[in-house]
């Protein structure tokens, strides 16, 4: 962060963005970009195709609206990421765990989930979401790995210490390569390269398991009478 700041400067960066901070991200992550730029239009494609051959019931409607909104929370957090807005961009990733586990429990009547929630929309409990979804009873309908749904977690939890003031958020906005400076709205910090790659390829491999839980859900559904 430069010493002083004009309001011209404001106006720039809330009206136009900051592309080179975006460049900076692009020429030291080119190949793990574009990998997430497949990975995601493939799982677009895909949410395209969903609703066709399904009955339309609130069911469904509600599951695609759920699978939509985790889709579009990895987007938009990749988006973020790559433009330099850290914190923003991780808390997004909170949205995108919670939306696969509510489309998974909400498309097998197994769960009973889906009639919980529409017998009070209002007053449905979103809390724990990805826990529900690893009940025993939960996971065997929803033929969920265990094993791989406590990494899911564990993957989730690493982003939700970005929800709330912490160390690792006082830290982001640190520029670790340029001592007693720090980051206002974007920015890109030389230090932070194998911590920038490792968000990457988390969303990676988020956009893979969304992927993943499209076909699931698909399965789930055709049961619903």
């Amino acid at each position: 962060m430069k010493n002083c700041f004009s309001i011209t400067d404001f106006r720039n960066i809330l009206l136009n963005g900051e592309p080179e901070v975006r460049g900076l991200f692009v020429s030291n992550f080119e190949t793990e970009i574009f990998n997430f730029i497949n990975l995601i239009f493939r799982t677009y494609k895909k949410l395209e195709n969903f609703p066709k051959g399904l009955p339309k019931t609130k069911r469904h409607a509600w599951v695609d609206m759920f699978l939509f909104q985790a889709f579009n929370s990895l987007f938009t957090s990749f988006h973020l990421f790559i433009s330099g807005y850290i914190i923003p961009s991780d808390h997004l990733m909170r949205q995108y765990s919670e939306s696969i586990s509510i489309a998974l429990l909400f498309s097998h009547p197994g769960t009973n989930e889906f009639e919980k929630f529409i017998k009070d929309p209002g007053v449905y409990s979103f809390h724990k979401v990805m826990e529900k979804v690893k009940k025993k009873e939960n996971a065997r309908v929803l033929n969920i790995n265990q094993e791989g749904w406590d990494e899911f977690i564990k993957n989730s939890k690493w982003f939700n210490r970005f929800s709330h003031p912490s160390i690792m958020t006082a830290a982001s906005i640190q520029l670790f390569d340029q001592t007693g400076r720090k980051i206002f709205g974007a920015g890109f910090d030389y230090a932070k390269k194998k911590s920038y790659l490792k968000e990457i390829k988390l969303r990676q491999s988020a956009a893979e398991r969304l992927n993943d839980t499209i076909e699931q859900v698909k399965k789930n559904l055709p049961v619903i009478r």
